[in-house]
This record gives structure tokens, C-alpha cells and sequence, in this order.
């Protein structure tokens, strides 16, 4: 059978469920495996000028441009031992709710905070490099580019800096506690008042260098807010899916 009658048969079998309409597109047809690309998808390999493309999702069409267009091919260099500790200690973003709306006086104001483009604004900053060799010592030192194993105290009187985990969910408590964190999170955390009971690095980097700002500049310049956010939040996401 024809590859044009294939395609009749299978638009009109999809039309009985949705009608086709100019925001999805059928870019691969083999025996039953049906690919269907949609607006945003298109949408965003017209502005990046990208012809061909292979991926289905915006964070894959990010680092295909990076790839093809930027030159640029990142490679995790952590160990096996490094990546299960970062891994075993990520912890989930810090939300605060200090008043219930229900309870809210009538004429008081509601404030909401929200970074703009925050993924794709880190991403313009430096980023750590790793350097082939991993190197461990005891001890925490200011300013060193590392990850560090710590065991610390925060007093009941000062705010919580360092996040914990219990069961899955991500705390922000005082008193006692341990953690994989980064540097300047640690000395945040000594600035407010905390106190580091042992610290051993735990991954050292070698440098910082904006490698990602290039592609990033292309990002933030595109005109469609949407795409632009989904490209670089799904980029972002994309980089810690593999070890």
C-alpha cells in the first residue's frame, strides 16, 4: 500500500476522535507507530532555523541546537560515586505560606514573588566544570567549588537555611542535621548563624565558565514567551535525566 493511502486511512481514523487542525502536524509514519508534532513544537524549530529535527520535546529540540547550531556537547565527568550522592540529596524548591487567604483582613494586600525566566537566567551564569581527577578532603574551606558532606547545628533562634528530607518530603527544620550541599549554600548557612560540626568534600570542581550563555542569549531574544520558557526549563531538566 501506497504511503499517501496509509496517510488518508490514518487522518481519517483520527479524525473521527479530533479533527486535524493547522496545530499538529503527522512527521512520521511507519506500519502503527503515528508521530504527531504540535503547534508549539513547530512553532519552535521555525525560530530556531532548525530543519530535520528528530526530537519530540522541547528539551530534546534545545539540545539538539546546542549540538548542531552552538558546537557544544556537555559531558557529565562525575563518578558513579559522586552522581548517587548528588542524586540520593537533591531536594525540592523552598515555598512559604504565611497567611491562609481565608483569613485574610479585608484590607490588607496579597504579594507574590516569582523569578522571571529563572532556569534560563541560571543557566546564563557560570557553571562548575569537573576536573578529571576527584579530589576529597576533610574539612569545609570558603570559596573552594565543591559539594560538601556535612553535619551541622542550627540554632531554635535563627530562620532554617539548609533543606532536609523525611520521607521524601523536602524540610526546612532547626536543631540538628546532615546533607550533601553546595558551597555557597553552606556558607550561607554559617553567615546566618549555623555551625558546621564536620564537613568532608565530597566532589571538587576545578572552575567556573558561562558555557551555556550563548545558547541562552538565542533563547531569551526569541519572541514567543512561552517557548522560550518551555525550551529552556525542559533543557534544564534534560541535563540531570541521564547519569
Amino acid at each position: 500500500m501506497k504511503m499517501e493511502k496509509i496517510l488518508s486511512i490514518f487522518k481519517a481514523k483520527l479524525n473521527e476522535v479530533r479533527p486535524i487542525t493547522s496545530d499538529m502536524s503527522i512527521v512520521g509514519l511507519r506500519y502503527k507507530n503515528y508521530i504527531i508534532k504540535d503547534f508549539k513544537m513547530q512553532r519552535a524549530e521555525t525560530l530556531l532555523k532548525l530543519k530535520n529535527n528528530p526530537n519530540f520535546t522541547l528539551g530534546g529540540l534545545a539540545k539538539h541546537w546546542l549540538k548542531v547550531e552552538g558546537g557544544l556537547v556537555v559531558k557529565n565527568a562525575l563518578t558513579l560515586e559522586e552522581t548517587l550522592a548528588l542524586r540520593e540529596h537533591f531536594y525540592q524548591g523552598r515555598l512559604e505560606v504565611f497567611k491562609l487567604l481565608s483569613y485574610r483582613p479585608k484590607d490588607s494586600k496579597l504579594v507574590s514573588l516569582d523569578f522571571n525566566h529563572m532556569y534560563l537566567n541560571i543557566m546564563r551564569g557560570p557553571l562548575p566544570l569537573k576536573r578529571g581527577k576527584s579530589f576529597k578532603a576533610r574539612g569545609f574551606v570558603s570559596g573552594a567549588l565543591a559539594f560538601y558532606y556535612i553535619k551541622y547545628e542550627m540554632p531554635p533562634t535563627v530562620e532554617p537555611i539548609l533543606p532536609c528530607k523525611l520521607d521524601g518530603v523536602t524540610y526546612f527544620v532547626s536543631g540538628l542535621g546532615e546533607g550533601v550541599y553546595w558551597h555557597e549554600e553552606v556558607e550561607y548557612f554559617l553567615g546566618a548563624g549555623g555551625r558546621v560540626l564536620w564537613a568532608e568534600c565530597i566532589c571538587e570542581f576545578s572552575h567556573e565558565a558561562a558555557i551555556l550563555k550563548p545558547f541562552m542569549d538565542v533563547l531569551i531574544k526569541l519572541p514567543d514567551r512561552q517557548i522560550r520558557k518551555g525550551l529552556a526549563n525542559q533543557f534544564f531538566g534534560h541535563l540531570g535525566l541521564r547519569s
